[in-house]
Formats: C-alpha cells, structure tokens, sequence
C-alpha cells in the first residue's frame, strides 16, 4: 500500500485547500522511502496525522465511546476558523488518496469525508469513496466505512500511525505496561478473538432466555445484576492497584537515589543502612514465603480442624452407618437362615415337636438380631462406600490435626519475622549521629513511610480484588447452574453444547497463536532494539511473557534489567523498537507515519534512528518533525533516505498555516 496525496480543506490550521504529495520518487535509481515535513510545535504535524486517521475511521478516529452528538461537535470545531472576523468556515474536508494491490490487481483508491456547518448545531457529513477514477459501485453505502476501515485495520493501525504520545506511554513503564499489552495482543488478534468469545457468549445467554423467558427473567436477574457490579468493582480495582504500582515504583526509584546519595556520602551509617536495607529485603522474602506456606495449608485441610464438634459428629454418622450396613448385611443372611431352617424342621419334625422346635428357632434367632441391632437404625444419609468412609475418618481425625499443628508453626514463625522486621524498619527511621546526613535521612526515612503507607494500600486493593475475583467465580458457578438448568431441551442443549466447544476451540487457538507469535516478536523486537541503542551490546534478549505480555529486557550476562537502571532514552528507544518489531512481525506492507519521535533523546540515540530506523521502517515513511529533532546535520545525514520535503509555516497574525516544498534550510532542503 503506497499513500499518494492528501488533500487537506479548511482543516484545523489549514485554511483553504492544500494537497500534499505523499508518493515516494525516485532518485540516482533508487526509490527514496521518506516524506519529510517540517514544522515547529503547534504548526499543524499531528493535524497532519488526524487528518489520516479521519480519512480511514471516521468516528473511530474521535474516541473510542463517541456518541455521534459528540462526533459532529468534534467535526465542527476542526472546521479552520478566521483569525480576523472570528468566524468559522461553513465546509471543510479531508481527503486520501493511495495505491492499493488486491487480488493481484493494482487500484488507485480515494477516500473524501467532507462535511458542512450552519449557524445552528446542525452538521451534514459526507463520505464518498472511488477507485481508478469511479464511484465504488460493488460495495454498498451502508458498507463503505467498514470496507476502508479493513483496508488498514484500526486495531493495527497503531503500529503504522502513532505519535510521540504513543512512544512515551511505552516508556514509561517497560515491564509491565498496559500500551504494550494492548499492542502485542492487537498485532496477534487476540482482541477480535476475545469478542468473538463473548459474542457466543451472549449468544447462548439469548438461547436459554428464548428456551424459558419467565424462569430465566426470575432466575438470572439478580445474578446478571451482581455480575456487571463485580466485574465494575473489578476493573476499578485492577485500574487502582496499577496506579499503586506506579506510585510504588516512583517511590521506590526516589528511595534507591537517596540511598545512593547516602552512600556516596559516606560514614558509618551509611553502611550499617546498606545492611538493614538488605535484611529488610531478606525478611519480607521470608514473611512472603510463611504468607504463601499459610494460605497453602487454609486451602487443604485446615478448615476441618477449626470445626472439631463437627468432625466428631461426622465420624460417629460415618461409623453408624458403616454399622448399619453390616448389620443389615448380616441380617439378611440370618433371614435366609432362619427360613431354611423352619422349612427344613417343618418338612422332617412330626407334631409337637415340630412346633416346639420352629417356635424355639424363632425365638433365638430373633433374640440373636436383635442383640446386634445398631442403636441407631436412621436411615443412611451420606451412603458411602466402607473404603470411602474408613478414609474420610482417618482424613479428619489425623490429616485435619497436623494441619492445625503445621499452621500453628508457621503461624509462630511468621510472627517471629514479622516482628524482627518491624525492628529493623524502626531502626532504619532512626536519625543518625551525623548532621552531614540528617538531612538526606530526613528525606529517606519520609520516602520510607510514604513507600509503607502506598504499599498497605496497595496490598489491601490486592485482597480486594482477591475477594472480588472469589465472588465473580462463585456468582459465575452460580449462573452456570442455573443455564445448565435451562438448558435441557434438546435443541437449546445442542447449541449450547456447540458454543461451549467453540469456547474451549476459541481458547486452544489463542493459546497456540500466542505461543507461535511472540517467539519471532521477541526476536524482532531485540534485533531491533540493539540496531538503534547506543550501548549496542546491551541487551542480549527481550522475554515476554505469554500469559499476561510483560516484559522483561535480558542483558549479556543473562540477567534481568530493572527498569529505573535505564535512562529516560533508552525507555524511549525500547519503545520505538517494541512499535518497530510489532510492525515487522504483523507482515503487513503498509506506510509508517510517525510524529515528533525524537524529543527526549540525546545526540547519539538521535543519530542511531536516522541511520537505522527510518530509512528501514517501511517502504513509505512519513515523518514529522520540528528543526530541534531533525536540525541541519541530521538533515544531511538522513537525506539520502528522503524523497521530498515540506515545510508547515504558522502565521500567527493570520491564525493559518501554510506549506512548502522545502524543509527548515532552503539550501539543504535540495536531496
């Protein structure tokens, strides 16, 4: 896919219209990737960028939850406005123009949203779509926007088109970022694979409702009701305790910087502080460890030692009826007995004797059950094997008691450290003898209890969310019963026992995409990284976990790398090469349009992505850029890479900005 021309219209800053060639030429028998604009901030690059993502998504574009009330109002206010009468035009449009090969053929297509404004609120939008020159006559009006959308798909079209913004919010927390959880599970589809899971989901609600409306209604209200509230609750609590996360990794980071600046102080002190920090750390490993150990065993046979009476009670009901088997057993053989005797003295014995001896036979045999009757002949309750109850018995009077003995252990134990860690805390916010580092001190043993503070809170979000998720699991198992229910007639069962089987396939196939995908994205994305760092031998691999997509950064000696032992440019360089590896394994042949991504970056990382970046991004690349990032030598340094230049000049007296065909230095912008 080649971008051609964009065709901008009383656009934002862009009064009048302007159209921007966008192909990339030919220069010494090459073809030169890069289209170089320049402008200073607030000059009209990232309009520039808008503008392409409202030519493809429309609405989409705007926001995510964009009600078409709110759209309209954002279409007006991008509608350029006269600086000097301090009126708005009454039209503006945005159109795109680009190559696009399908089913082996090459077509031009372009796609124009246009849109007029009266006085009042109203505002008419017009979307219109041609190829080769011709109204897109086999794909319907009602169609038209999901057919350009699927051309670059919006979930991949950040990895295409994105923004200092989107490099910074990478950065900012490598390890664990929800921005590169997002991108990775965008690139594999997991996203649509998702929906798709909870539209069957929804489906099959649908079938249990239509199967007994009135008994669903009564049944699955309250626990549909309760749903959404835990699964709100949840995702409040998720956002929280992320937010903590960072509050503690800020704290923590300021922590290390003070102790690092205590050490380099000096003094006895600062030694004895280096020792307690690390029997600190020592300690709450171990309490970690006794907390693990404790919630183990409340999780296997812990609870039965807490309800002795019970147990009791259990094992005399077990026992009886263990009992009462046998005696009925035996009773039936005595049954048999008795009557072939009787048969056998009434067919052989003649008068009263016979008489005498079926009476006496009666009598003892009576006498003789009745002496081993139980005492309790209820009836069975829990109709056990004698195998089954024998183990059942021997788990509550010997498997339930060492486990009451076992936690009464840890429990002394983790007392023990957990008071011997209180000590240590308190010895560390005590002020030192030494003035030199009262001050330092001060502000350690403040970040300290800040540290403690957000770590409690933190902790308490984290059993909430605990709770949350138990109750979510029972209120789920709750629903499953009662659709289970509802779901016996045949053709309900049917479908969904189909849906279920979809579920479990739907769930092997995002397992298996994700396995075979983020072997070759973590290959990119360390080739890559190690292409554009300055410390090119720094990282040997970057790991990411399949299960929740965090990342680590591996060095040469096989170590993981904290992330406050990088700096602010690094950050931004794994960034950049996270957007870049997820762009290379996608396979996608699409144009990269990147704005401003070189603010925070010192002259060599600068040097490296002009060398190795862009020229090597994609077969089209846009980029935008003010004089302070790409400034006179970077210029020369990436022209050879660059097609054609414009340069965005804001006029503040007229409130408009306008464009040429140069960059910042007439006499550099010749390539």
């Amino acid at each position: 896919m080649i971008l051609k021309r964009l065709v901008l219209e009383n656009y934002c800053l862009f009064a009048g219209r302007h159209e921007f060639d966008l192909e990339p030429r030919i220069k010494y028998g090459a073809v030169r990737p890069i289209i170089l604009f320049g402008g200073k901030n607030g000059a009209g690059k990232t309009t520039f960028l808008s503008a392409i993502q409202l030519a493809f998504y429309g609405r989409q574009s705007a926001g995510e939850r964009l009600t078409e009330k709110e759209y309209h109002l954002a279409l007006r206010n991008r509608i350029h406005r006269n600086n000097q009468t301090d009126r708005r035009a009454s039209f503006a449009k945005v159109g795109l123009a680009f190559d696009l090969v399908t089913q082996g053929e090459k077509h031009e297509y372009y796609i124009e949203r246009s849109w007029t404004a009266g006085e009042d609120s109203n505002l008419n939008e017009f979307f219109k779509v041609e190829r080769s020159g011709k109204k897109l006559e086999d794909v319907s009006a009602d169609h038209l926007q999901s057919f350009v959308a699927d051309i670059v798909p919006e979930r991949l079209s950040q990895l295409f088109f994105f923004d200092g913004e989107k490099i910074k919010s990478i950065a900012e927390d490598i390890t664990s970022n929800a921005a590169i959880s997002q991108a990775i599970q965008t690139l594999l589809g997991l996203d649509m694979v998702k929906s798709l899971d909870t539209d069957l989901s929804i489906f099959r609600s649908r079938l249990l409702k239509n199967a007994d409306p009135k008994a669903y209604d009564q049944e699955m209200a309250a626990v549909d009701a309760e749903l959404v509230r835990l699964n709100a609750e949840k995702e409040h609590l998720i956002s929280e305790d992320m937010h903590q996360k960072t509050l503690v990794d800020g704290i923590r980071a300021e922590i290390a910087r003070l102790e690092k600046q205590l050490s380099q102080q000096g003094g006895s002190f600062a030694q004895a502080r280096t020792s307690n920090v690390n029997l600190v750390s020592e300690l709450e490993a171990r309490l970690d460890a006794y907390e693990a150990e404790v919630r183990e065993e409340c999780d296997s046979t812990l609870p039965f030692a807490l309800c002795p009476n019970l147990n009791r009670r259990l094992t005399a009901e077990l026992e009886g009826e263990t009992k009462l088997r046998k005696y009925r057993v035996l009773d039936d053989e005595i049954s048999r007995l008795q009557s072939s005797l009787i048969a056998a003295a009434q067919k052989k014995l003649l008068g009263s004797t016979r008489k005498e001896v079926v009476s006496f036979l009666e009598q003892e045999l009576i006498r003789y059950r009745n002496a081993r009757r139980p005492a309790n002949n209820s009836p069975e309750i829990h109709s056990l094997s004698e195998r089954d109850a024998t183990l059942i018995v021997e788990f509550l009077q010997n498997q339930a008691s060492e486990s009451a003995k076992r936690i009464h252990a840890m429990l002394a134990e983790l007392e023990d450290v957990d008071r011997e860690l209180r000590l240590v805390k308190k010895d560390l916010e005590k002020s030192p003898e030494q003035l030199a580092l009262q001050d330092s001190f001060t502000e350690l043993n403040t970040r300290n209890q800040d540290l403690g503070r957000t770590e409690e809170v933190k902790r308490k979000i984290v059993e909430q969310l605990r709770q949350v998720e138990i109750d979510l699991a029972a209120k789920q198992r709750e629903k499953e019963k009662i659709e289970s229910r509802l779901s016996e007639a045949t053709d309900v069962a049917q479908k969904t026992a189909l849906i279920q089987k979809l579920h479990s396939a739907i769930s092997t196939y995002m397992s298996r995409l994700t396995q075979a995908k983020i072997a070759q994205l973590q290959s990119e994305v360390t080739e890559c990284y190690n292409r554009l760092a300055r410390k090119s031998d720094f990282v040997r691999r970057v790991e990411i976990n399949p299960e929740n997509f965090s990342v680590a950064v591996i060095d040469k000696f096989g170590r993981s790398v904290p992330k406050e032992d990088l700096s602010s440019g690094e950050k931004q360089i794994f960034a950049i090469s996270m957007l870049w590896g997820l762009a290379r394994t996608s396979g996608r042949p699409l144009p990269v349009v990147i704005d401003t991504p070189l603010g925070r970056l010192d002259s060599d990382h600068r040097k490296n992505l002009i060398r190795n970046y862009f020229p090597h991004a994609g077969h089209q690349v846009i980029l935008l850029s003010t004089d302070t990032e790409v400034d006179v030598n970077l210029f020369k340094e990436l022209s050879p890479a660059v097609s054609h230049c414009y340069h965005l000049k804001y006029d503040h007296k007229e409130a408009r900005t306008s464009a040429d065909a140069e960059y910042f230095w007439r006499e550099t912008a010749a390539v």
